[in-house]
């Protein structure tokens, strides 16, 4: 059985019933004929039937999910002028819905936006949210059509030597109405600031010249 809910219903409910009917061949009892003292005859019984119903319900099906994405940078350590390539991974959070599926059946489409700080001069500590004045190399967008694991563009390059970090949020009003419906009222989710997993870093290139001060010595 397949629910499928008004458009922008929150939950719905799934009845189902039935009734089976089947011939179970002749009953386990005898039929006795007799007249008297003249004949007696037996026969099985007539062919019976059994019947039988079931019946079972479904309420309050939510049908909001709270999607959530974990990351893994493709490569700590970025060459200068290489690309920032983060790995997304999108779920659910625990105790949510199943991924919302539109009225066709399909994946209900979710954007997620990737932010890249930096460069740092060290591991920025772990924090909920990045500092105000954290300095931003600029942001990415991924629709994520479904759980599963996804890559970003890699349009985004390393300018200066540094430590960077990702942050990636997903935002109710930034989706698609069909989407938005599906997602919990005002939805918001935004992974730590910090985390070494989403973290680059661009090593430093050294030079040095070294020039005598005198020609001769004693």
């Amino acid at each position: 059985i397949r629910g499928v809910p008004d458009p922008g219903a929150t939950s719905y409910d799934i009845v189902a019933s039935a009734a089976f009917s089947m011939s179970s061949g002749a009953q386990q009892n005898l039929v006795l004929y007799s007249t008297g003292s003249q004949q007696r005859t037996i026969r099985g019984a007539y062919p019976g039937a059994v019947s039988f119903g079931a019946s079972d319900s479904l309420n309050d099906i939510a049908l909001a999910f709270s999607p959530i994405v974990q990351t893994q940078v493709s490569s700590r350590f970025v060459d200068r002028a290489g690309a920032f390539v983060d790995t997304v991974a999108a779920s659910v959070a625990a105790g949510s819905a199943e991924w919302g599926r539109l009225s066709d059946g399909t994946y209900a489409p979710v954007v997620a936006t990737g932010t890249l700080y930096g460069p740092f001069s060290e591991q920025p500590a772990v924090a909920p949210a990045a500092p105000s004045d954290a300095p931003i190399v600029g942001r990415e967008s991924l629709t994520l059509a479904g759980p599963g694991t996804y890559s970003s563009s890699g349009a985004l390059t390393a300018a200066a030597p540094g430590f960077y970090t990702w942050v990636w949020t997903i935002d109710a009003t930034l989706q698609t109405v069909p989407a938005a419906e599906l997602l919990p009222d005002g939805y918001s989710f935004s992974d730590e600031f910090g985390l070494a997993a989403e973290s680059h870093v661009v090593p430093m290139a050294l030079s040095a010249v070294s020039q005598v001060t005198a020609t001769e010595v004693g």
